[in-house]
């Protein structure tokens, strides 16, 4: 993967998180400057900077998907069923 195509990534890590570059780097620890020139191809991303993102991403997913697990079991049984045949109504 060149530089610029791991910068796109990078950055729709970020975006998926709905994290600022600052708010990222602070995550990481490393400065804002380094995110930008990261997710400008500029530069390449430490190693342990990516699997520190590469986490992040993955406990930020799995807390929005509790949390939309949660939402629906409060949920009525009728909107629940509605739910399930817009989903597979949607994926056929």
């Amino acid at each position: 993967m060149e530089l610029q195509e791991f910068g796109a990534h990078l950055r729709k890590l970020r975006k998926d998180m709905h994290m600022t570059q600052a708010e990222l780097a602070d995550e990481l620890g490393i400065q804002e400057k380094e995110v930008s020139r990261n997710e400008n191809g500029v530069h390449e991303m430490k190693g342990m900077a990516y699997a520190r993102l590469l986490e992040l991403h993955a406990e930020r997913t799995m807390k929005e998907e509790d949390n939309m697990i949660r939402k629906f079991r409060k949920l009525s049984p009728a909107k629940q069923e509605a739910i399930m045949q817009m989903i597979e109504a949607m994926s056929d």
